[in-house]
């Protein structure tokens, strides 16, 4: 136990698999995951390890006491596929070779794997890719098989963590492939779900509606666009009102793909309505591509119109618009005194600024180093996407 209790930090698995006919061996190693992907720590943990396979769903354990360690698989044939760490009760990342990945990919698909196992992998992998200790492209290749998942807390994890890497595919020219394949993840579920709440309706339903509408919506789904702009008409022309939990979704979608008019409609009913619920709606949608009304939206945060209190989540919605909303966000904080942002310090962190915009820019703080990076010139993560 101590070297869980009088050490900071967990480890990170790495499995690979060897076999023979009438064998299957994985061969782990540990060390220390750490978000800046540094691999100088000689940290080491007692690892009580489990694991399943296609051919065997009943755990087996394994106590992993060193750096390097080898588990002869009961019951397992070669090719099947193998999940490390099943129901996600151990506290460590999984990095699976290349094959051992590949093996799980149809178990994810055909759902073979319970929810929280499904979660797992992608989760782990996300870290590792955002860590640098995994390929983006193995990532974007897992996404691929989540296309008949219909678990809420799984699709909402992938949804967030697609969004994280859109702020930094946006302005690559392989961006447009990375929308067609969010749309291809969600747009089959939103048939599903349906746009209207139903008396079957559990609460992850209507949640997952929401989420589905907003994505699909700012991934350039037509579809999605066109009704959300015509529930959008009526809903400010006194007719048939949109329907509260997917009100901010569609406010977001008419907001991103429509024009000046819209940004105009949002400001006058952020103006006059007195639903703080309405306002955290609208607030969220300052993401626009145009640099007028990304600084139009920047000095309404700063306006009397807006309560000091709103105004940074106001500015989160910009500083979220990619890297030029980033750019201009950054340019306010630097170039503005507290005074003139309401009286709110920026580098306070027990205010809401350190968990807004400061956060946002702080997410891609090496904002040139990664426009420079080679991430532009990676061939594969267009090939893949």
């Amino acid at each position: 136990m101590s070297t869980w209790t009088g050490q900071v930090g967990y480890p990170m698995l790495t499995v690979d698999v060897v076999e023979t006919s009438d064998s299957v061996t994985l061969h782990i190693k540990q060390q220390k995951f750490c978000a800046n992907g540094d691999n100088s720590s000689e940290q080491q943990w007692l690892v009580p390890v489990t694991v399943v396979s296609q051919s065997r769903d009943t755990p087996q354990c394994y106590l992993l006491d060193g750096r390097e360690g080898k588990i002869v698989l009961e019951g397992a044939r070669p090719g099947d596929w193998v999940k490390v760490n099943p129901k996600q009760i151990g506290l460590f990342r999984v990095k699976y070779s290349d094959d051992l990945l590949k093996r799980l990919l149809p178990a994810v698909k055909n759902q073979a794997l319970d929810s929280a196992d499904r979660l797992g992998i992608q989760q782990d992998l996300f870290a590792l890719a955002k860590a640098g200790y995994s390929n983006t492209a193995n990532l974007l290749t897992l996404m691929g098989s989540y296309e008949t998942e219909r678990n809420y807390v799984v699709l909402s994890s992938i949804n967030t963590n697609l969004s994280d890497l859109a702020g930094l595919f946006n302005h690559l020219p392989c961006y447009e492939q990375f929308k067609a394949m969010r749309r291809k993840i969600f747009s089959k579920i939103l048939s599903e779900v349906g746009w209207e709440n139903k008396e079957t309706d559990g609460h992850t339903d209507a949640l997952l509606r929401s989420m589905l509408i907003g994505t699909l919506g700012h991934s350039g789904d037509t579809e999605v666009i066109e009704k959300c702009q015509e529930m959008f008409k009526q809903h400010i022309s006194g007719g048939k009102q949109i329907p509260a939990d997917i009100r901010g979704s569609v406010y977001s979608t008419v907001r991103s793909s429509g024009g000046d008019s819209v940004y105009e409609d949002l400001l006058t009913i952020f103006k006059e309505t007195d639903l703080h619920e309405e306002r955290d709606r609208i607030q969220s949608t300052w993401l626009r591509p145009d640099a007028e009304l990304r600084a139009k939206t920047l000095d309404f945060a700063l306006s009397d119109a807006v309560r000091s209190n709103d105004t940074p989540f106001v500015i989160a919605g910009v500083a979220k618009a990619g890297w030029e909303g980033r750019d201009q966000t950054w340019a306010l904080l630097r170039t503005n005194t507290p005074s003139s942002l309401k009286g709110i310090p920026v580098d306070s962190s027990s205010n809401v600024w350190s968990k807004r915009p400061v956060l946002v820019l702080s997410t891609w703080r090496n904002t040139t180093m990664l426009r420079n990076s080679s991430l532009r010139t990676k061939p594969h993560l267009q090939n893949e996407l």
